[in-house]
């Protein structure tokens, strides 16, 4: 009896240590597989562009957010009206969570001159969704390199450390990714810069979109972005949160997220650029693609004025001054 349980322990031992050898063989050869997509092709996907702007992007004046960052500001205006290089890091569905990690990325690597944050709206500190913890996983390479972005993923749930022991789960969805990268044909660095139009009219709004947003504010993600404010102020970056126009009819600034917002900006002495319900874009609603983006047209009217505005702010010559 003895040894069969001891030979059943010996065979769990020998099982768990082989299994181990094969879950970190395998994720060292998902990475080096990451490499190699890469260096082929970092603009075929969602990951590997998150790649390129933690790691490589190395511009001026950085555009952050959410599709609104992504569709509303077009680097080469920018770049003509400040004279900095510009690249717009704009992610379709990757929200405040995801936005305050990819800018911890960036400010661990080097010092833009300047960023720009979007909020999806003024509704940053209402977010969070199971949704949003999900999406983390894009960023699940940088586990183990980036005390910030390892403390987010390990708030997914009280599991979330151990299961991120093994290669296997860190990577289970990307394989996909990067044989998409090979089997594209290869991008270098997009024209736009990141910036990516959307034209012509996809949803017919006579009026404003009436949309209602719960009011509730979740300290956890003041305390994320107060972390983000922390660090500009420490690398001496300057960050300028911005609102850009939304086709809608909401309650956005009525909200408690919305006051909180506006206080801590205010306490770090943080500029904001509203544009969220202007006139000029609320009376034309050809000028968006659908109720929460502008299409080409309304970007390049929007970037042109949004330009106007920071330059107003001086907050370039500012950062010169003070460096």
């Amino acid at each position: 009896m003895k040894g069969n349980i001891t030979k059943f322990i010996l065979s769990g031992v020998v099982f768990f240590i082989i299994f181990i050898v094969l879950d970190h063989s395998i994720g060292w050869g998902m990475k080096h597989f990451e490499d190699l997509a890469f260096k082929k092709n970092p603009f075929s996907g969602d990951m590997l562009r998150t790649r390129f702007i933690c790691d490589e992007v190395n511009d001026e004046v950085l555009i952050m957010g959410s599709s609104r960052a992504l569709h509303h500001y077009i680097p080469s205006i920018i770049e003509e009206n400040l004279k900095k290089s510009v690249f717009n890091c704009g992610k379709r569905g990757r929200f405040f969570l995801y936005q305050t990690a990819v800018i911890d990325c960036i400010l661990n690597r080097y010092s833009p001159k300047l960023i720009v944050w979007d909020m999806e709206s003024p509704l940053a500190f209402g977010m969070k969704e199971p949704d949003d913890f999900a999406r983390l996983s894009i960023l699940n390479s940088y586990y183990d390199t980036n005390q910030y972005v390892n403390r987010l993923i390990q708030s997914k749930s009280n599991c979330e450390k151990y299961k991120m022991y093994l290669k296997l789960y860190r990577y289970n969805t990307h394989i996909f990714h990067y044989c998409a990268a090979f089997l594209l044909k290869s991008k270098g660095i997009p024209e736009g810069k990141g910036y990516i139009p959307l034209y012509g009219i996809k949803e017919n709004l006579n009026q404003p979109k009436q949309m209602y947003i719960e009011d509730i504010c979740y300290q956890e993600n003041v305390e994320l972005f107060k972390h983000v404010l922390e660090i500009c102020s420490q690398k001496k970056v300057p960050l300028v949160i911005s609102f850009s126009p939304r086709f809608t009819d909401d309650n956005a600034f009525d909200t408690i997220q919305y006051k909180k917002l506006l206080e801590v900006a205010s306490e770090y002495n943080v500029p904001i650029i509203d544009f969220y319900h202007h006139p000029d874009f609320m009376s034309d609603s050809n000028l968006f693609c659908d109720a929460g983006h502008l299409n080409d047209d309304g970007a390049k009217i929007f970037t042109e004025r949004f330009c106007e505005e920071l330059e107003k702010l001086e907050i370039l010559k500012s950062a010169q001054t003070n460096n």
